[in-house]
């Protein structure tokens, strides 16, 4: 599966902190370096963090902390949610969830150009892209796999 199928809408993930004047946003760079190369057709940011959360926080925390700013003009085929880089995907996933809400047809996945490696046994390479899965449990918790 390509995730840069039919030129999908990249929308940054928000960061757990609240974004303040000239921060650094880290998925807002990526997103818009991948829409100048053709890896999207926009960038649209969609989602705003009301309240920080800490950096454990569960799906359920981040969930409860963003909401969906604006609607985009028509509704998207294909959303993209870009973030710096994962860890349990408990943000992704949250992100997700918020805009299933609004754009209940969209196909949405995830990118983020690194991920972290829980288990030092399972480090092959640097340069190891691989597709992964996140389950969000009745918790709240999140587990990506391959981790």
């Amino acid at each position: 599966m390509s995730l840069f199928k039919n030129n999908p809408v990249l929308v940054p993930v928000t960061r757990s902190s609240l974004l303040q004047p000239n921060s650094l946003w880290v998925g807002l760079k990526v997103a818009t370096a991948m829409q100048s190369v053709g890896l999207g057709s926009a960038v649209s940011l969609l989602l705003v963090r009301e309240y920080a959360v800490g950096t454990m926080a569960s799906a359920q925390e981040h969930y409860d902390s963003q909401r969906v700013e604006q609607k985009l003009l028509t509704d998207p085929e294909h959303i993209l949610l870009i973030d710096d880089f994962v860890t349990r995907g408990a943000t992704m996933m949250a992100s997700a969830l918020r805009l299933r809400e609004t754009y209940p047809k969209a196909d949405i996945a995830g990118f983020a150009p690194i991920r972290t490696v829980s288990n030092s046994g399972h480090f092959k390479k640097i340069f190891d892209p691989v597709l992964d899965a996140i389950t969000l449990y009745p918790s709240g918790r999140c587990h990506r796999e391959p981790d």
